[in-house]
């Protein structure tokens, strides 16, 4: 079976202490810049969507305009 590459879009929290904001490159480390694309949502920790829906939803939906 033949694989392809698919496009990753990774969020992080600027106050996130288990993953903290210098760990995103790993991801683009190990994919590559032309697949992923990373976001750091400001004054939010490791539990992004409770506490800031709005910027990880609006993140999101700048990242899946990227792709068309």
């Amino acid at each position: 079976m033949a694989t392809r590459p698919v496009a990753a879009a990774g969020c992080a929290g600027r106050r996130d202490v288990f993953r903290p904001p210098e760990t995103r490159a790993e991801l683009v480390d190990q994919f590559g810049s032309e697949l992923v694309s990373t976001v750091l949502i400001p004054g939010s920790g490791h539990a992004l969507i409770p506490e800031a829906p709005h910027e990880v939803a609006a993140a999101l939906v700048e990242w899946i305009r990227t792709l068309a």
